[in-house]
């Protein structure tokens, strides 16, 4: 009886770990989008520039991205996995260049 209690403990735990972990994933994935929307914005005059001299502000806008979303983590108590971070950015933003790409 005494194990199956501190199995049942152990799985209540991990539950609720799981959700906290799945709720902060959710707050962060939205965050990073509003951070590359506002990168955009701030650097889209240096972007058509750079762009136009046959470069881009990609690798600035990213840095800018993932500083203030490590910055937001911590704020928040959250663990923060750059490795998953970057790749996440740059779904969203490849997710964003098909939806907004010109016909």
């Amino acid at each position: 009886a005494i194990l199956a209690l501190k199995k049942a403990i152990a799985a209540k735990k991990e539950a609720v770990t799981k959700a906290e972990k799945e709720k902060a994933t959710n707050d962060m994935l939205y965050h990073a989008q509003l951070l590359i929307e506002a990168a955009e914005k701030t650097y889209e005059g240096f972007d058509r520039v750079m762009k136009s001299q046959g470069g881009s502000a990609g690798s600035v806008k990213k840095e800018s991205v993932m500083t203030k979303l490590q910055a937001y983590a911590m704020q928040n108590g959250y663990v923060f996995d750059s490795e998953f971070w970057s790749q996440k950015v740059d779904s969203l933003v490849a997710t964003t260049k098909a939806v907004n790409a010109k016909k």
